[in-house]
C-alpha cells in the first residue's frame, strides 16, 4: 500500500474516531440504571443501550469518515475514487464497532475517549479494511 494511502488512512482514522466519539448520544441524566452507559462502570449493558451505542456510532462513523476522505486532495492522483471510500468508510464502521466491549462502551459514552487499547485495535481494523478498499485502480 502507498505510503500517501497509510497517512491518508491515519488521518481519517484520528477525525473518524473523534467525530464520532462526539456524535455519540450522550445522556442527560447521569444514573446508570437509567441510562445503561452512563458512569463507564463495567457490567452487562441494556440490549437497548448496546443498540443504540451501535447504530449511532455506525452512522457517524461512516458519515465523519466519508466527509473527511473526500475533501483529501490526494484522493484523485491516488486514482482512490468516491465509491472506494465509501466502501472502506462502511467497513471501517463495522469492524470497530464490534470491538467495543460493554465496559468500553461505558467508558467512552462517559469520557467522549476511546480507551488506549481500544485505539490500537481499531487501527488494525482500517487497515484491513484499507487493504480490501483502498486499492488504486490501475
Amino acid at each position: 500500500m502507498a505510503k500517501n494511502n497509510l497517512l491518508l488512512i491515519g488521518i481519517g482514522i484520528v477525525v473518524v474516531i473523534g467525530l464520532a466519539v462526539l456524535l455519540m448520544p450522550r445522556h442527560h441524566d447521569d444514573t446508570p440504571a437509567q441510562s445503561g452507559l452512563a458512569g463507564g462502570q463495567a457490567g452487562p449493558m441494556s440490549p437497548e443501550a448496546k443498540d443504540e451505542f451501535r447504530k449511532s456510532y455506525l452512522t457517524s462513523s461512516a458519515k465523519s469518515c466519508a466527509d473527511t476522505m473526500t475533501k483529501s486532495p490526494n484522493l484523485a492522483e491516488q486514482k482512490i475514487t468516491p465509491e472506494m471510500v465509501t466502501a472502506y468508510c462502511e467497513c471501517f464502521a463495522e469492524k470497530s464497532v464490534d470491538q467495543f466491549s460493554d465496559d468500553d462502551i461505558a467508558k467512552t459514552s462517559a469520557t467522549q475517549q476511546i480507551p488506549p487499547a481500544l485505539m490500537a485495535t481499531i487501527q488494525d481494523d482500517a487497515k484491513s479494511c484499507a487493504a480490501q478498499y483502498l486499492q488504486p485502480k490501475q
